[in-house]
């Protein structure tokens, strides 16, 4: 398809966009970082005749020389994005089927990053050692729309640290609790955030709780 113009985004794409840029020769941009304001810009500018090449956040190569466009900052408030387009995806086939888990599982995202900077890890990077999350109300009506649209009973939180800000859950908790939602979830933690937060897993659990994946 050589009229087609290749984009590719993510963490990988991310972290080694220069040499991913000089190995893939059929490649033409990557988008670096957070994706929905960059790679919305490129295709604006796509359609009005223009390559894209001043869209922050963009890479490229222009004659061999791997061009970093400055970045984008990160969206500073997530409860501003709209929620997936779910109703432009088949969410019975099985690629959403999490972990063997069947058709009435399904994976969320709701927070972005980490606040540490752990020295092995990409995620760290990628995210600039920042963490930001939609709020606990913004979580739970995402669980509703999905329960109520497609039968969705058991949630996995896919992200690195569910619980790093202790208001937010308790804001979840709250939320949660008042819509009457019979779910199942579980989510991945350090334990340092467990452990601060040990008052609230009873409550957790009487919601739904029934796992957590820990890092060391």
């Amino acid at each position: 398809s050589p009229n087609s113009v290749i984009v590719a985004g993510g963490s990988h794409f991310t972290l080694m966009a220069e040499t991913i840029l000089r190995e893939l020769k059929e490649l033409d941009y990557i988008i670096l970082g957070e994706g929905e304001i960059a790679f919305s810009q490129f295709l604006q500018d796509l359609s009005r005749g223009g390559k894209g090449r001043g869209v922050k956040s963009l890479a490229y190569s222009d004659n061999g020389k791997v061009i970093l466009n400055e970045r984008h900052p990160l969206i500073p408030n997530l409860d501003s994005l709209p929620l997936p387009a779910y109703h432009l995806i088949d969410v019975e086939k099985e690629v959403y089927y999490w972990h063997g888990m069947g058709r009435r599982a399904f994976g969320l995202s709701t927070s972005r990053g980490c606040g540490d900077r752990c020295a092995y890890c990409s995620e760290s990077r990628f995210w600039e050692g920042v963490w930001r999350g939609r709020s606990g109300r913004k979580v739970v009506e995402e669980i509703s729309y999905l329960n109520h649209q497609y039968g969705k009973t058991l949630f996995i939180f896919n992200e690195n640290t569910f619980n790093w800000s202790r208001r937010r859950v308790e804001e979840f908790l709250d939320e949660l609790g008042r819509s009457g939602l019979r779910i199942h979830f579980w989510f991945q933690s350090r334990i340092k955030d467990i452990l601060r937060d040990e008052d609230l897993i009873p409550e957790m659990r009487r919601l739904g709780l029934y796992e957590v994946m820990l890092g060391i």
